[in-house]
């Protein structure tokens, strides 16, 4: 059985620059969504015999894995891939990937389905100035887990989250932002 997933606590003495400023308003903004439990933040690699993992910081040094469990309904969290690249003389680019996991049974929507739960987290993506583009969306029906967790090794994930009631998919997108020297 999964181990609960807390929600991470942040150091607020810190301001996040650069692409962990574009992950932060990521995250804030998919709060909004209302059947979004927990938007959980930035996914590290974690290499756990010999395997990278997708793990989550949560405080003093302490990680978890970016896998559903029964104690959530819905999480999303933020992967940032690639490398930066630069644009213009002050700006950056990076490819991010958001991550939605969701038990549909518990949403408390009616006929709830992954394609209307794109849509939204499309619309809150969008209204954002930090996102320049969609690159691609997968889903795990069609491409399997480790389209959701690109790079990563996932056979530590349970495959009964692999189906129905639970639904997943990634949303990648192009990201901007400052790099300025103070």
């Amino acid at each position: 059985m999964s181990k609960a997933l807390k929600p991470p606590t942040y150091n607020t003495n810190i301001e996040p620059i650069g692409v962990d400023l574009v992950i932060t308003t990521i995250q804030y903004a998919l709060v909004g969504l209302t059947w979004l439990n927990q938007s959980l933040g930035r996914v590290y690699p974690k290499i756990v015999d010999g395997k990278t993992e997708p793990w989550i910081y949560k405080d003093d040094a302490e990680y978890y894995r970016a896998y559903p469990n029964d104690t959530l309904e819905s999480f999303s969290c933020i992967y940032a891939h690639d490398d930066e690249q630069p644009d213009k003389e002050i700006y950056q680019t990076r490819s991010v990937s958001i991550i939605i996991w969701v038990n549909l049974q518990k949403l408390g929507i009616q006929t709830p389905s992954t394609e209307m739960l794109k849509r939204e987290v499309w619309r809150v993506l969008r209204d954002l100035d930090c996102v320049l583009s969609f690159t691609v969306t997968k889903d795990q029906t069609t491409s399997g887990t480790t389209a959701i967790y690109p790079g990563f090794d996932v056979s530590g994930l349970e495959d009964r989250y692999n189906t129905y009631p639970y639904g997943a998919f990634r949303v990648e997108c192009v990201t901007k932002f400052a790099d300025l020297c103070y």
